[in-house]
């Protein structure tokens, strides 16, 4: 068990001075209006923060969040009136501030070299769970005030946005010196030595790779990149990205293929479920993102589908993949794709000013889809 102490060593200078001067400061937690966002905690929104947990390793106290769902309408009521007297007295307790710290050895790093191990903190479910509470109703408040930008960012969308090569090139990195400075002054750091660049462009031989610098270091461009657990190749055929999907479909097959048999395994049902959650949930994260690519590169993972459903459902290797459809309850990858991009595109909609909708494609590009029937069109 360790205190958790405040990170200072990234910041910059000028983020320093700017956060000793915000420290001086004193605050005011009194106002002679009853604003809405100081208002004691109500019921509902403690049910909403334990629903929205998810099951995690406990802190020091042992609590776990599973504990704290099977509790009583008495002892919610008690919990809701500690958080209430927390948040009106403003004493914070000091056993929040603790943690058990354990080392995670990162991939094929030195065992004996302590700064290869990646520490994982597990602070108190009761803290998190108040910390959630707090960050809705700030949040809400945010919005509705319109104090949160839909992009989250200082800067223009069309900063490095055109057709011409030239203009961009002197423009990127003016892009980047303003984006280091704003994150040098916001407590932020961006490590060069971490840093890769993606050169998205199909014509190489006619568009040199950029030189871009972050804090007088060059960084180097690579042919693909991980966002968010979706690979990203400069030709954006998301190639590398279905054959690593693939491969790791793969090894989750074995589990199913462990637990389906026939003198012990479990039933259809129960391995249609773990199927769904271990392995149909990774084929279909990001698929609003990678659905748009060529279906010769899709029907990798098609093979994968129609393995599990076999699997599950006992079915022959000559049996018809229409029949897996019907007896699994299960539909083609293909319309699970258009399903799960017009849900999303729905949901968009219904959120006001979202980043989606600010999208739009310019007319030389309409052109060039309509004549053009081998161009993928994107999402937007």
């Amino acid at each position: 068990m360790v205190m958790l102490p405040s990170a200072t060593d990234s910041y910059s200078p000028d983020f320093v001075a700017i956060k000793n001067r915000a420290e001086r400061t004193p605050l005011r937690f009194t106002a002679r209006n009853t604003l809405p966002y100081n208002s004691e905690f109500r019921m509902f929104e403690l049910a909403t923060a334990l629903s929205r947990a998810h099951d995690t390793s406990p802190g020091p106290d042992g609590i776990t969040y599973n504990m704290l769902r099977h509790l009583n309408t008495t002892s919610l009521s008690r919990l809701l009136f500690l958080f209430n007297r927390i948040w009106t007295e403003q004493k914070y307790t000091s056993q929040w501030h603790e943690a058990t710290v354990i080392p995670i050895l990162k991939p094929g790093k030195d065992p004996s070299n302590p700064l290869h191990y990646m520490p994982i903190a597990l602070t108190s479910c009761l803290c998190k769970t108040f910390e959630r509470m707090v960050n809705a109703r700030l949040v809400f408040e945010s919005e509705k005030q319109g104090c949160i930008s839909p992009l989250q960012s200082g800067f223009r969308r069309d900063l490095v946005q055109g057709s011409n090569m030239d203009l961009i090139e002197r423009q990127l990195p003016n892009a980047v010196n303003k984006l280091v400075a704003w994150c040098n002054n916001n407590g932020h750091a961006i490590s060069p030595e971490k840093s890769r660049c993606v050169h998205f462009c199909r014509k190489r031989s006619i568009h040199l790779d950029p030189v871009i610098h972050i804090n007088n270091v060059a960084i180097p461009v690579v042919d693909d990149i991980r966002f968010l657990e979706v690979i990203f190749d400069r030709k954006l055929t998301f190639l590398p990205h279905i054959l690593h999907l693939r491969k790791k479909c793969e090894r989750s097959l074995n589990i199913l293929k462990v637990l389906s048999r026939t003198s012990w395994g479990a039933d259809r049902t129960s391995l249609l479920r773990i199927y769904q959650a271990v392995i149909l949930s990774s084929i279909d994260y990001g698929c609003m993102v990678y659905g748009s690519v060529r279906p010769t590169v899709l029907r990798h993972l098609d093979t994968i589908h129609h393995s599990a459903l076999r699997i599950s459902s006992g079915a022959f290797r000559t049996s018809p993949v229409e029949s897996l459809y019907v007896i699994c309850h299960q539909i083609p990858l293909h319309l699970r794709r258009q399903k799960i991009s017009a849900l999303y595109f729905f949901r968009a909609q219904s959120v006001p000013r979202h980043p989606i909708s600010q999208l739009t494609l310019p007319a030389f590009l309409h052109r060039l889809y309509a004549t053009r029937s081998s161009h993928i069109l994107p999402f937007l």
